[in-house]
C-alpha cells in the first residue's frame, strides 16, 4: 500500500502540517531529528524508524562526499583561513542534510511505494546556524519533480531577504601601559585562564556579541574585579556596502546534480560572510590600538580563527587549548571526520597547540600536524571533586554529541535514531540489571527532556554541569564526544559504545574483561555487561595511559606553569 510521507524539520512544522490534513489514512512521518521523532513517538503518531531503514555505508559514502566538496570548493574574495573554514563548515552543513533526505527517501522507496509528499512551504533563514531556519521545503521541490508533492501553504513562501551589517566595536579604557591577554571567550571553562591571568597582573580582553551572551550582576562583578574587559559587535543599522564573489559549484551526489541547492544556498551564506568581513576590520581597529601580549583561542574559524590570525601576524604569542577531544584515525573514513572536526578547533599552522592529553599527542603523531605543541596537561576540561572511585550510590553516566538536521555530521557522530536506539537498549538495561543510569542529553537537546523522560522512564536524564555529574559517576558511556577528556582527567573510565561498529574515538582496550583500564571499546550488550563488572572489581585504573603523568592535578598550576613557559 502507497503511503503519504509528511516531512518537517522541527516539532512545530510537523504539528501545523499535521492540522492541515483531513484525510490522515496512510500518512506517515519522517523524522529528521531527535525533537520530531520524540514527539511522533510521544503522541503515538506514525513515522519512519530510519535504523530500520539506513544501511551503516551510507555515512561512508556520505563522509567521502565531504571530501569531495572541500576539494570542489571556490573561495573567491574570503582571504583569510578563519573566513574560508566558517564557509566550508556552512557548506558541509547543508550537503550533509542533502545526503540524509536523499538516503531517507531511497531507502524508504526500496520498501513501500510513495503516494505524495507533504510539505508545509515555509522558507525561512533567521541566522547562520539556527533551528528555526526552514529549508527541507525546497530541497524536496527540487529533488523529487517526479513526485506528487503537496505544499500546505499552496505554494513555497518566498525566503526572507538577508542583509549584511556593518559592525563596529566598543572600545572604551584602554591603557596602553598595561599587560593585555586576548580571549576569543569565556565560556567553555576559560574562566580559569582568566583567574590565573589576573594573578599574574594581566587584563584579559574578550571579543563577544552583545546578543550572544547576557551577564548578571553577580558575574559582571566577578569579570570587573578580574580586570576582564568586554568588546562587543556594535550592529549598525546601515547595510555593509562591500561586495563578494565567490564562484559557483558544481557537485553531484550519486549522479544526482546538487548544484543548484548548493549555490543557493551560497548566495545567502555570502551575506554572513559580507558581516563577517566587516567584524574582521573592527578587530583589525582592536590591535592598531592595544598592546596585546597573549591570545588563547578554542576555535579556528570566524571572528575567533581570525584573533588567532592577527595575532601570529603581530608576533603574538598565540594558543589553541581546543575544549574538543582530537585523536589518531583507524581508516579513511576515519581520518576524514576527524581532520573536519580538527579544522575546526585549529587549522592555523602558525600558533601553538596546546597538548592537555595522550589522545591529542596521537593526533598530532598520526596526522603529522606542524603546529609547535606545548604539553599541558588539563587546562579546560571538566574536572570532578570524586575523591573515592566507587561509592554505594554511584551511577553510570551516558552522555553522546548529537547534531540536528541543519548541522548533521557523519561517520563519528551518532544519528538521532542511533541515539534513541542506544537509550532503548540503556533502559532495558538499567531495568533488568536494577542499575542506575544518568544521562546528559546533548545541550541542544535540553528542549526534550520531558519527551526523553516520558519514553524511556529507567533512565535518569540530568542537565547538570558535567563535573557535577562525574563526581559519582561509576564509568561514563559514549560514542564521540568531549566528555570523553572530561571523564579520564576527572579519574572516571570510559566505556566507547560503538553498536553500529563503525567508529572507535580513540586508543582502547577490546577485552572486556581486562582489569584496570582507563577506556574500554565495546559494541553488543555481552560484553557491555562484562565490562561493567569489570570495572566495579578494579581498583587500580591506568589513567596514565592517556593523561601526562608528570603533570598537576590541579588545571590552574598547569595554567600557571603554561604562562610561565611563555615569558
Amino acid at each position: 500500500m502507497s503511503k503519504k510521507i509528511c516531512i518537517a524539520q522541527t516539532k512545530l512544522e510537523l504539528k501545523y502540517i499535521l492540522s492541515k490534513i483531513r484525510d490522515k489514512t496512510n500518512i506517515v512521518c519522517l523524522p529528521l531529528n531527535l525533537e520530531t521523532e520524540l514527539y511522533c513517538k510521544s503522541n503515538k503518531i506514525n513515522h519512519y524508524r530510519l535504523k530500520n531503514f539506513l544501511k551503516l555505508d551510507f555515512q561512508k559514502r556520505a563522509i567521502l562526499a565531504n571530501e569531495i566538496l572541500k576539494k570542489k570548493l571556490f573561495y573567491g574574495d574570503l582571504y583569510y583561513t578563519s573566513e574560508k573554514e566558517s564557509f566550508i563548515s556552512a557548506v558541509r552543513f547543508r550537503l550533509n542534510s542533502l545526503i540524509f533526505l536523499i538516503e531517507s527517501i531511497k531507502a524508504i522507496k526500496i520498501k513501500t511505494k510513495i503516494q505524495c509528499f507533504y510539505i508545509s512551504g515555509w522558507n525561512k533563514n533567521i541566522a547562520e546556524y539556527s533551528s528555526k531556519n526552514y529549508f527541507i521545503s525546497k530541497i524536496i521541490l527540487e529533488l523529487f519533480k517526479k513526485e506528487k508533492i503537496i505544499i500546505i501553504n499552496k505554494k513555497l513562501s518566498k525566503i526572507n531577504k538577508l542583509k549584511s551589517y556593518s559592525y563596529e566595536l566598543e572600545i572604551k579604557n584602554l591603557d596602553q601601559k598595561k599587560k593585555y591577554a586576548l580571549v576569543n571567550n569565556v565560556g567553555y571553562n576559560f574562566f580559569r585562564l582568566i583567574l590565573i591571568l589576573f594573578v599574574k597582573k594581566y587584563y584579559t580582553l574578550a571579543v563577544i556579541h552583545k546578543e550572544d551572551v547576557k551577564f548578571n550582576i553577580f558575574k559582571k562583578f566577578i569579570y570587573k574585579v578580574l580586570n576582564v574587559k568586554f568588546f562587543y559587535f556594535v550592529k549598525n543599522k546601515n547595510k555593509y556596502k562591500d561586495k563578494i564573489k565567490i564562484p559557483k559549484i558544481k557537485f553531484y551526489y550519486n549522479s544526482i546534480n546538487l548544484s543548484k541547492l548548493l549555490n543557493d544556498f551560497i548566495t545567502q551564506q555570502k551575506m554572513y560572510s559580507l558581516s563577517l568581513k566587516s567584524q574582521i576590520q573592527s578587530i583589525d581597529y582592536l590591535f592598531s590600538n592595544t598592546d596585546i601580549k597573549i591570545t588563547f583561542s578554542n576555535l579556528s574559524r570566524g571572528i575567533s580563527g581570525y584573533l588567532v590570525e592577527k595575532s601570529v601576524k603581530k608576533k603574538i604569542n598565540t594558543i589553541y587549548v581546543p575544549h574538543g577531544t582530537v585523536a589518531r584515525y583507524y581508516n579513511k573514513y576515519d581520518k576524514i571526520y576527524k581532520k573536519i572536526i580538527a579544522d575546526s578547533l585549529f587549522s592555523y599552522k602558525k600558533t601553538k597547540l596546546a597538548l592537555q592529553s595522550k589522545i591529542t599527542s596521537d593526533f598530532i603523531k598520526y596526522f603529522k600536524i606542524k603546529n609547535k605543541t606545548l604539553t599541558t596537561g588539563n587546562l579546560v576540561f571538566s574536572k570532578s571533586k570524586k575523591i573515592l572511585f566507587f561509592k554505594k550510590n554511584s551511577y553510570l553516566l551516558y552522555a553522546v554529541t548529537l547534531k540536528d538536521f541543519f548541522n548533521i555530521q557523519y561517520y563519528g557522530v551518532e544519528m538521532f535514531y542511533e541515539y534513541l536506539d542506544n537509550l532503548n537498549f540503556l533502559n532495558n538495561f538499567a531495568k533488568k540489571n536494577n542499575l542506575k543510569i544518568v544521562v546528559k542529553p546533548h545541550p541542544s537537546e535540553f528542549k526534550s527532556i520531558k519527551d526523553l523522560k516520558f519514553n524511556f522512564k529507567s533512565l535518569i536524564f540530568k542537565n547538570d554541569r558535567i563535573d557535577h555529574l562525574l563526581n559519582n559517576a561509576l564509568a561514563t558511556i559514549s560514542f564521540s564526544s568531549s566528555v570523553i577528556e572530561d571523564s579520564i582527567h576527572s579519574r572516571v573510565p570510559v566505556i566507547l559504545l560503538d553498536r553500529w561498529v563503525r567508529y572507535k574515538h580513540c586508543k582502547a582496550e577490546t577485552n572486556p574483561e581486562k582489569k584496570n583500564e582507563a577506556i574500554y571499546y565495546i559494541n553488543n550488550s555481552i560484553n557491555f555487561s562484562k565490562c561493567i563488572n569489570t570495572i566495579k572489581e578494579s581498583k587500580k585504573i591506568k589513567f596514565e595511559k592517556y593523561i601526562f603523568k608528570n603533570y598537576h592535578q590541579s588545571v590552574f598550576l598547569n595554567i600557571n606553569n603554561l604562562l610561565n613557559k611563555l615569558k
